[in-house]
């Protein structure tokens, strides 16, 4: 139902933790954006994240620069929003306001992570979502765009379907 509205397919990796989780959010910084039909209740899915990629992702008409580990820009591109192809589509954001997005070009299993810090930097992690939050949690990410290098406390919040947060 969610591709079906969004008209592409999301990552399996992302699609099971979506199956497990009805909100999920790593040391209480990074949260993911875990679509639940009800919370669009006067708009679609494709809506809210149009929406969203409006108010707060790096305008498509203007280059960012593409940061490697060390905070170097190793390039300056341009990146095209859903629902172009291979535009950029947001799945979670941190406490700090960066905005975590895929690069939804070719096969959604081999989509790439980015992290936006003000829609002036990108930041591109060679995996997917899964191995990206795997990678933080163990202290093995070096994202400069996030405090402590985008690594994270071992802590995790899930809320599972029908279990009310604490």
């Amino acid at each position: 139902m969610i591709e079906a509205d969004l008209g592409l397919r999301l990552p399996s990796d992302y699609k099971e933790l979506m199956d497990r989780y009805a909100s999920l959010t790593f040391d209480a910084f990074l949260g993911l954006f875990v679509p639940n039909p009800g919370d669009y209740p006067d708009e679609s899915m494709r809506d809210g994240i149009l929406g969203l990629l409006h108010d707060v992702a790096p305008d498509d008409d203007e280059a960012q620069e593409v940061v490697d580990d060390d905070g170097s820009v190793i390039e300056s591109r341009y990146f095209s929003h859903y629902p172009d192809p291979g535009g950029i589509i947001p799945w979670g954001s941190t406490q700090n306001g960066q905005l975590c997005l895929w690069e939804a070009d070719g096969d959604p299993d081999s989509w790439k992570v980015l992290v936006s810090s003000d829609g002036v930097f990108m930041w591109r992690h060679s995996g997917g979502i899964l191995d990206f939050l795997t990678q933080a949690n163990r202290g093995r990410l070096r994202c400069p765009l996030i405090n402590n290098k985008g690594n994270l406390d071992r802590t995790f919040d899930d809320n599972l379907p029908g279990q009310d947060s604490m």
